[in-house]
């Protein structure tokens, strides 16, 4: 007898029962629902595989595309997009010609940091402002929304991508693993970022429409370099110094800094340089009286000027030692400078030194930034995070009034 039990045992299990047998037709029905499902699949597989290769034949064309015109654009023309890290789209048009979307974080910054480029002599972009108000800006916030779009040199949509992320973390996509996107892609295409990344909503920021040219970003390049692009290459690192852009031409005011992903070579044209990005990063206060001894003394150390010497913790203000970095850093990108070409390097960049101190002097400066803050007057940036046309305007007038007076006076 069981513990508690009445002496009975339990009921036999009722057997199951039997499923309905299909009638030929359902099955018929059933197997038809398969292979269409089946085939649809396999569709689908050959489309992906047929875009990708073809997006991937694109890539490959990008370094000798044609470029299209930044002027009366057809948006309605536009066939694919490319979007890259740091505020550019490629877009790639039905007659097989690109153009550029650029929506920068510091959107008042470039337009004046293109106007002082000019000043010193580094070639930038072409590009046109549009703003929210005009109905370009519609035609293309449509084309972004509709137009398929790549990731950056990957055969994948975006889409595909953050279905991808989601797949791995269904509940949402940790901040570690999203992080990398969100720095490259937050302001390239703020809509997306904010729906798929859940970034800050943006603000109706100004883009700019900017020119294609077919060439090769530096960090991906080797071998030599042309003398004009040695000495661009010097120039550009003084421009650099007074917008106070430590992710550039490595200079020892700042404690780390240095690099090549902001310079693109022409493909037609081996001896042209070209800058991207260029904007200041106001400093205040403490900060700026700082960076401006440091950058006084750099100044003097490398045109052979009297000064007193002084030192920070952190920092090699010395002659030289700019160079030395930067020798470093095409080492490791695989360039071949010899100490001569370094030379040519140094001498550009005095002379890029030199240039500021003259267009300080002969108030060409002033112009510039008076023109560019004009320029800058209708901009509208996507968010708060970025900085003014006039912080930035202020700040550079500091920096370059400081490589003027450090450059008064020779040996």
């Amino acid at each position: 007898m069981g513990k508690g039990g009445d002496g009975k045992g339990a009921a036999p299990p009722q057997p199951k029962a039997k499923a309905k047998e299909l009638t030929p037709e359902e099955k018929a029905e059933m197997q038809k629902k398969k292979d269409a499902e089946k085939t649809a699949k396999l569709a689908k597989f050959a489309e992906d595989k047929a875009r990708e290769k073809g997006h991937m034949e694109f890539l490959a064309t990008i370094p000798t595309g044609t470029p299209g015109k930044i002027d009366k654009v057809d948006w309605s023309k536009a066939e694919r997009q490319v979007i890259l890290g740091g505020g550019t789209t490629i877009v790639k048009m039905e007659d097989g010609k690109c153009i550029c979307i650029r929506r920068p974080k510091y959107g008042a910054g470039e337009v004046l940091g293109k106007a002082l480029a000019r000043v010193v002599g580094v070639k930038t972009l072409i590009s046109r402002a549009v703003h929210a108000d005009e109905e370009e800006y519609k035609e293309i916030v449509e084309m972004t929304a509709k137009t398929q779009l790549f990731v950056d040199d990957t055969p994948m949509l975006w889409e595909s991508l953050i279905a991808e992320l989601l797949e791995m973390s269904p509940e949402g996509i940790p901040t570690e693993v999203k992080r990398p996107f969100v720095d490259k892609y937050e302001y390239t295409e703020p809509t997306r970022a904010t729906a798929d990344l859940k970034t800050n909503e943006k603000a109706k920021g100004t883009v700019f429409v900017e020119e294609f040219l077919p060439g090769v970003g530096f960090h991906m390049l080797c071998g030599e370099m042309a003398p004009e692009v040695l000495k661009d290459l010097g120039k550009w690192g003084a421009l650099t110094a007074i917008l106070q852009q430590s992710n550039m031409f490595p200079l020892p005011v700042w404690k780390e800094s240095g690099s090549l992903n902001n310079l693109m070579r022409f493909t037609s044209d081996p001896k042209m340089m070209i800058a991207l990005e260029l904007a200041p990063m106001p400093l205040q206060g403490d900060e700026l009286v700082e960076y401006n001894k440091r950058l006084a003394q750099l100044v003097r150390e490398e045109l052979g000027i009297d000064g007193v010497k002084e030192e920070w913790k952190g920092y090699k203000v010395v002659k030289d030692q700019a160079k030395k970095e930067l020798t470093m850093i095409l080492d490791t990108g695989g360039w071949s400078c010899s100490a001569k070409e370094m030379d040519v390097v140094m001498e550009g960049f005095h002379e890029g030194l030199r240039a500021i101190a003259y267009a300080y002097d002969n108030e060409e400066v002033k112009r510039a930034l008076e023109l560019g803050l004009e320029d800058c007057a209708k901009i509208v940036a996507f968010d708060d995070t970025g900085f003014s046309g006039q912080a930035c305007a202020d700040f550079v007038t500091a920096t370059i009034k400081t490589v003027a007076e450090a450059a008064g006076k020779k040996k």
